[in-house]
């Protein structure tokens, strides 16, 4: 049986809270597996919860109700590489991403916006996808550390987007992922 802790703590430092919308002091969010640990700080009216058909090594989603739409998720899945570059350059991986949301039931079109690697062996894409459920703004930090697949993926309604864009931004900056740096 292995064993997972998440922790919740306030986190007057973590983020400049001028770019918040929903919140004053953000909260830190910590998980660690046996093979896989992050962090992210998160405004706290942000509650965890996990999807209902789990299909990674670990999975939780953050939503809240003050924003219909408005949602952070994280899995991670093992790999045989040992760094994101192994994948390919930042564009190389968008055009991975980009080719399995097209392909998903209900989405008509998938707009990239931009990739960078932003350091830390992480890269991060930003895009629009059109469907049947309305259009949404995605945001992705991807890395991989000590042999498992950290995905971050933010979601919300593109008509929301310039509202929650800086605080978006912010709380993706603090995205860590290293079993030897968390906790």
């Amino acid at each position: 049986i292995s064993s997972i802790t998440s922790v919740f703590a306030p986190n007057a430092n973590a983020i400049d809270d001028s770019t918040l919308q929903l919140q004053q002091i953000p909260q830190t969010f910590v998980r660690k597996g046996k093979n896989f640990s992050y962090s992210l700080n998160l405004p706290p009216v942000f509650t965890p919860g996990n999807k209902p058909l789990q299909t990674h090594v670990d999975e939780m989603l953050f939503t809240t109700s003050n924003v219909s739409g408005y949602s952070y998720g994280i899995t991670i899945d093992p790999v045989r590489i040992n760094s994101i570059s192994q994948f390919g350059t930042p564009e190389e991986v968008a055009a991975r991403v980009v080719g399995v949301e097209v392909n998903r039931d209900g989405v008509f079109d998938v707009t990239l916006n931009s990739t960078a690697d932003v350091g830390h062996g992480q890269y991060q894409l930003d895009y629009v996808s059109s469907g049947k459920r309305g259009i949404k703004h995605l945001v992705n930090r991807v890395g991989v550390d000590s042999g498992m697949l950290y995905v971050l993926t933010v979601s919300c309604k593109d008509k929301d987007w310039a509202v929650y864009k800086d605080e978006i931004e912010s709380v993706v900056k603090t995205f860590s992922i290293s079993i030897n740096e968390v906790m």
